[in-house]
Formats: C-alpha cells, structure tokens, sequence
C-alpha cells in the first residue's frame, strides 16, 4: 500500500510528492529494478533484488523468452553470455518463517 504524506511545491515551481510505504500484510517490500546494463562501467552491471529487513533467499532464476533457463542461483545475475533482451524473474524468499514469490520481467540492457 502506497499512501500520499502530502505535496508541496517550490520556488522553481516543481511539485513534490513525498510517499511513505505502509506494509498492512506483514511482507517484505522488496525492490525488483526492471533493467540493468552489464557493460563494466561499474554502474547497474548486476540484476539483484534489495529490502531494508534480513531475508533469506531460496531460489532466484532468470528465465529467457525461449524458456531457456539463464541464471539459477543465490548470487546476483550478470548477464554473462546473454543478448538484449527481456528476461522473466522468479525469487522466493523466506521472511520471518513464511515464504513469498516474487515474478516479473527485466530488461537487459547494453
């Protein structure tokens, strides 16, 4: 759930939002980005999901448009040997004894 603490505005004339997540169901919220550029200029080289609570990882697989299995592991993905593309994600998580999926889509980028 995603409530609206307020607007404001400045002196330029640019509004800001300020947002505060709220998690009534007792989940983790964890960031899933939907891109990232494995290129080696350091910066997005690896596709990773973050949360701000400990979490332990019980599997993590990237899947290709072809059904092609291209990451299964604990570890972050760098997109070794893999064109650009759109790749599907599946992470299931264990979070204060309960296990949560999370699924979508990423894409690579160079």
């Amino acid at each position: 759930i995603i409530r609206n603490e307020g607007k404001t505005s400045s002196s330029s004339g640019n509004e800001h939002i300020y947002v505060r997540m709220c998690n009534t169901e007792n989940e983790p919220i964890v960031f899933v980005p939907n891109a990232f550029s494995p290129n080696g200029d350091s910066i997005n080289d690896e596709f990773y999901f973050y949360s701000d609570i400990p979490f332990e990882v019980l599997q993590f697989l990237v899947i290709d448009r072809w059904g092609g299995k291209r990451h299964d592991s604990f570890d972050p993905w760098n997109g070794a040997d893999c064109p650009i593309g759109t790749y599907v994600y599946w992470i299931m998580l264990r979070y204060r004894d309960k296990v949560f999926q999370f699924k979508g889509d990423v894409n690579l980028i160079r």
